[in-house]
């Protein structure tokens, strides 16, 4: 269980980081490591933070409904896809946006819940 809920909080800072212009468009999906992070800008780092908190309520809101592992299983799954699929976060960028667009009725769900919805669409 510990190396999804790694697996499940690096995705989600990953692809925050992306929306902000921390990682290159074309940069396939790899874990972060502290002098990574040690770059990154001001804001960046903020917003690395900000991710990995929505990462635990995400994980939070899955344990509160006895649902954890099976949410898990799903992001590793995708993320599984993401990874052998060489998908790229502009890519990823271009799904999430698009969803976005065209659901604007789900704008106050939980990002980690949209990120979910929209990517597993790319990776069913």
């Amino acid at each position: 269980m510990g190396r999804r809920f790694s697996l499940l909080f690096i995705l989600v800072v990953f692809f925050t980081l992306a929306f902000v212009g921390g990682i290159v468009a074309q940069s396939y999906f790899s874990f972060t490591k502290g002098n990574d992070w040690r770059g990154y800008s001001e804001l960046a780092k903020t917003t690395y933070i900000r991710g990995f908190l929505d990462a635990m309520g995400f994980v939070k809101y899955g344990n509160d409904r006895g649902e954890t592992q099976s949410v898990v299983r799903r992001w590793v799954s995708v993320l599984d896809c993401m990874s052998s699929r060489k998908i790229t976060l502009g890519q990823t960028y271009a799904v999430v946006s698009k969803w976005m667009n065209d659901n604007p009725d789900k704008w106050d769900y939980e990002m980690s819940i949209i990120m979910l919805g929209s990517l597993a669409g790319m990776c069913p």
